[in-house]
């Protein structure tokens, strides 16, 4: 799961940068470009206002690094012919601090309220933190409001005796399974897959047609073409490692992700980006500057494509 940038099927988080918040705090309609989604009058959310706001810029002018642990902006994505729309926002209270990781606030705008986006939003977060090193726990302030309430008991929180807070440790959501569990959603075989680059769309193509391969087996190549791009790396400064391991996480789960019952079409598009990513008759050599660029994108279509937007890495 990328870290700026978490997705569930109907939400997107992303990452406040001191450029959003700057915008934010000057001119909020210029924050609608920045995110490619409409902003609701009277934003920001209640309990959020210029102070605030602020506040969280001089936090991330002093520690850039920490953005993942601070702001997200809940962007709930287009349905049908709507734009994605900007809904409320979710702050952390920074890096985890002798294991613990503290959500401050969630905060949605009005008309969204009701919808289930608390708890979503609640939960690829937690899932997120848990998953990151250093993390023994996530707690958050109790309220009396029922509607929290509910959330939290269904997301298994618990109420620490000592600090009065709603709490839960990585242990427990372990042995639980994600708070947020993700499967593939396979589309209609003749719904065309948005986000393919229109260079890459010729080789896509003849990949889909590519017999069937076992799963286990694609992922051995991926592993392994995972490798020779590590060590070109050591030598070539122009080779993006980073950006290489990320489009093999993405196709690894895809991988993952297939079972007995999965549509021979859901499977080809899968192989097919897998595939996309191993094979250097793609255009670019992927060990040229920009040479994953065009293979991260195809990886991002298909994971989205096929309801796991949680999987899709940013661009460098």
């Amino acid at each position: 799961m990328s870290a700026r940038r978490l997705a569930t099927n109907r939400l997107v988080l992303v990452s406040a940068t001191s450029q959003h918040l700057l915008v934010e705090r000057r001119d909020v309609s210029q924050l609608a470009r920045l995110l490619a989604a409409e902003v609701p009058e009277g934003w920001p959310p209640q309990g959020c206002d210029d102070e605030a706001v602020e506040q969280m810029h001089h936090q991330l002018s002093a520690a850039p690094a920490e953005l993942v642990w601070r702001r997200r902006y809940i962007v709930r994505k287009s349905d049908g012919p709507t734009r994605p729309q900007l809904v409320g926002h979710l702050r952390l209270g920074g890096p985890p601090k002798f294991g613990t990781v503290h959500i401050e606030q969630l905060a949605l705008v009005a008309e969204h309220h009701g919808q289930q986006i608390e708890r979503e939003a609640l939960g690829v977060v937690i899932d997120w933190v848990m998953g990151q090193d250093g993390v023994d726990r996530v707690t958050a302030d109790q309220s009396d409001d029922e509607g929290e309430l509910a959330i939290w008991s269904e997301l298994a929180f618990v109420t620490d005796d000592e600090t009065g807070r709603w709490v839960r440790t990585r242990d427990a959501w372990l042995a639980d399974g994600p708070t947020t569990p993700h499967k593939l959603v396979p589309r209609p075989a003749d719904d065309a897959i948005a986000g393919i680059p229109t260079m890459a769309a010729d080789v896509f193509a003849r990949l889909i047609k590519e017999p069937l391969r076992d799963a286990k087996d694609l992922q051995r190549e991926c592993a392994l073409y995972l490798g020779i791009i590590d060590t070109a790396a050591q030598d070539n400064p122009y080779v993006d490692a980073a950006l290489g391991k990320e489009i093999a996480r993405i196709c690894h789960a895809l991988l993952a992700d297939i079972e007995a019952t999965t549509p021979e079409h859901t499977r080809r598009q899968i192989q097919a980006a897998t595939r996309y990513f191993v094979t250097e008759d793609d255009g670019d050599s992927d060990l040229a500057i920009g040479g994953l660029d065009e293979d991260a994108a195809v990886a991002n279509a298909v994971a989205e494509h096929l309801g796991r937007g949680d999987l899709v890495t940013d661009f460098p």
